[in-house]
């Protein structure tokens, strides 16, 4: 063996193993998810918390989330939303009044889910804390125009619509000074969430609704809906995959039906379905090589924007944190266990060392409280475990 090959296979040897983040316990009676939440330290930085996490869960997995992510000071999560979500701003005043427009579109469409105008943005993002508290957090971060003026709410015999005041900060006024309203959609109600309608037929929670989005030292760190659109040919991967997530597309009509099937389907099968679908998720989320191979699924493009693109946005979020904090300050990220491994290298590369390792049960499934049989659990296991074999898993 030459001199370079024998440092290959040394570099080989040494290299750590990846870190892991998602897990499964197969207790006789209890079978559970568990997915990791980490501390990293940094030698010149303020420490992080990682938490990866399932988009669907037991009501008391997201409270033990909560409670872990109580210490941060500041906590940085995803959410793939419109660039009118940003806080809007400019170096010019056609960049605030473009930015600004973008802002009250997206605050105009949130305020059609509410029953009722809200008489001001407090109010409103008070509001929508009880439909959707990503939204919440938003609209607290959108209560300014791009030249620092309060944003207004106006309801009259026309309808709702919220106004910008312009660059005077006046009524009325010309180019750059004039007004930018945008009216608020009539009857739009809630948008269904495919996500959320799984979890309540599989007596779960749901993610968004879970967790305290609406905290003002929450803040996104995700990229926009118009960025993975530009970065995807033509942009139909984001539409079709918005769509399945919403219910609007007609490939999410028909799983938000499958969806609400599964309380009919549960009662003809005694009671075993619903934990049958639990137990199959915890099965097949705690095979490491059939999560990677679902998601290389997508195809190369929509894998790189969807996954890596958006990890990206998320670390340069945190060295955006760090860089205003204290060493003794602590900073929190959560996103989707399966950003987890590539969210860990990118961080190792840049000075931070996991220290600790927490792990946290997702989804449980009480074998002696559930109508499954032994033999439906031997072949869900069966069953993940051949398809894990199929490419090249244990």
């Amino acid at each position: 063996m030459n001199a370079i090959a024998l440092t290959a296979l040394l570099v080989a040897a040494s290299a750590p193993e990846p870190l892991v983040w998602l897990g499964a316990t197969r207790g006789e009676s209890l079978q559970s998810l568990h997915t990791a939440a980490r501390r990293y330290v940094h030698p010149e930085g303020p420490s992080l918390l990682i938490v990866g996490v399932a988009h669907l869960g037991d009501e008391a997995y997201y409270d033990d989330i909560e409670d872990l992510l109580s210490e941060a000071d500041v906590v940085v999560y995803e959410a793939v939303l419109s660039e009118g979500a940003r806080p809007p701003g400019g170096l010019d005043n056609e960049a605030r009044a473009r930015s600004t427009e973008a802002s009250l579109r997206f605050l105009a469409d949130a305020m059609g889910e509410l029953d009722d105008p809200p008489a001001d943005m407090k109010a409103m993002a008070d509001a929508l804390v009880s439909r959707h508290r990503v939204l919440a957090n938003i609209a607290g971060a959108l209560q300014n125009d791009g030249w620092g003026n309060s944003v207004e709410i106006i309801t009259d015999a026309s309808g709702t619509r919220l106004r910008s005041l312009g660059a005077d900060g006046a009524l009325g006024g010309r180019d750059w000074a004039s007004d930018i309203e945008v009216s608020v959609p009539v009857d739009a109600g809630p948008a269904q969430s495919l996500q959320a309608e799984l979890a309540e037929a599989l007596r779960l929670r749901f993610q968004l609704s879970q967790l305290p989005y609406e905290q003002p030292h929450w803040v996104l760190g995700d990229m926009s809906a118009e960025e993975v659109s530009r970065r995807l040919s033509g942009g139909g991967g984001t539409i079709e995959l918005g769509g399945l997530l919403t219910g609007s597309s007609l490939s999410g009509q028909m799983a938000m039906g499958l969806v609400r099937m599964l309380p009919s389907i549960d009662a003809f099968s005694g009671g075993r379905a619903i934990d049958g679908l639990r137990l199959l998720m915890i099965e097949m989320l705690s095979n490491r090589k059939l999560v990677e191979e679902g998601v290389s699924l997508y195809g190369e493009q929509l894998e790189q924007v969807i996954l890596h693109d958006r990890n990206d946005a998320a670390v340069e979020e945190v060295m955006r944190q760090a860089a205003a904090r204290a060493g003794d300050e602590t900073i929190g990220l959560i996103y989707g266990a399966a950003h987890m491994k590539g969210i860990d290298e990118a961080l190792q590369q840049k000075g931070w060392t996991p220290i600790d390792t927490r792990w946290l049960a997702a989804i449980s499934v009480d074998l002696d409280a559930s109508n499954l049989t032994a033999d439906d659990v031997d072949a869900m296991r069966e069953w993940s475990k051949m398809a894990g074999s199929m490419f090249g898993g244990q």
